[in-house]
């Protein structure tokens, strides 16, 4: 079988998966969908020596920063909680996708300075990371009626924009691609912040297809490269921005973590790079409080700190 081959019935056999584990969801519960999928994750992690290896180098570095090193395990079985703990957050994107959010729980903490700016119909950029789950950003928008777009990478906002609209037509989530920075695409993002709304990106992945400016922060005991461009784009929209986790403390129930960064980017030609990597060392020290508190949440199955090994979005 040709690699095109190969891609192509791996992608008809996740989208067939996707739609057994949302038809169990809905026929038969929560706990029978959870089964199914335990056995699915098993399989794939037991044939995934890559992704063990990689999730045991990041346990290893986030327990040495616990106040309680034996929350996390280093071993076999931490992966495959680490794993387990993603397809958890995955499954119930499902009843999130399908606007089910009477069965959840949320709570806010650190929303103080969006939530003024929210009442007082003023947008913000909320910058976010591979933790917990984006889609539960949603429900903290729908509190004050306010519509969310989401910036991803074009391939994934086209499969994601499908998956969502198969699961839930009236969804209310906007997927956009950014494109090249184009000048169409920054005053659309400008007049929808301006509009009162939520623009959100996760900014612990580098962007394909376009130029990645790469800054280094302090990131759990070593030095991590960070994409430049979120706060670049920050910058270029001259609009409030705001640190944000929507991490999973119980079965369906969630908790966002919104740290604001103020009222607007300020980084001076002369100082650019300087002020990139405060900034960086801003979010990286945010996303390590954000870990010591759910330490398995952190789903980038790679090398984070090697130059050479980040996917794209």
């Amino acid at each position: 079988m040709s690699t095109g081959a190969w891609h192509n019935a791996r992608e008809r056999g996740s989208h067939l998966g996707i739609r057994i584990l949302l038809a169990t969801l809905n026929a038969l519960g929560h706990t029978a969908a959870r089964l199914l999928m335990r056995v699915v994750v098993f399989y794939f992690y037991l044939t995934s020596p890559a992704v063990r290896r990689a999730s045991a180098a990041y346990r290893r570095r986030i327990q040495a920063h616990l106040p309680n090193p034996s929350a996390v395990h280093t071993g076999f079985r931490g992966g495959l909680r680490h794993y387990m703990d993603f397809a958890d957050c995955s499954l119930e994107r499902f009843w999130l996708w399908q606007d089910k959010t009477e069965r959840f729980a949320f709570s806010e903490e650190g929303e103080a300075e969006v939530k003024a700016l929210l009442q007082a119909g003023k947008g913000c950029l909320l910058i976010g990371a591979h933790v917990g789950s984006f889609d539960a950003l949603r429900a903290f928008a729908r509190e004050y009626r306010v519509p969310v777009t989401a910036l991803m990478y074009l391939e994934n906002a086209q499969k994601y924009n499908d998956m969502l609209r198969r699961i839930n037509p009236a969804a209310d989530l906007n997927i956009v691609h950014m494109g090249d920075g184009a000048i169409g695409d920054m005053l659309t993002l400008s007049r929808r912040i301006e509009n009162g709304e939520i623009v959100a990106l996760l900014a612990d992945r580098f962007f394909p297809g376009r130029e990645n400016r790469t800054v280094h922060a302090p990131f759990l005991g070593d030095v991590a490269p960070f994409p430049a461009n979120p706060w670049l784009l920050a910058k270029a929209l001259q609009c409030p921005v705001a640190l944000f986790a929507c991490v999973r403390t119980g079965m369906r129930t969630y908790r966002s973590i919104i740290h604001f960064v103020g009222p607007q980017i300020e980084i001076e030609r002369a100082q650019r790079q300087q002020a990139l990597g405060a900034y960086a060392a801003q979010y990286a020290a945010f996303l390590e409080r954000v870990l010591q508190r759910t330490p398995y949440q952190w789903f980038n199955f790679y090398d984070f700190w090697s130059e050479h090994e980040h996917p794209t979005h």
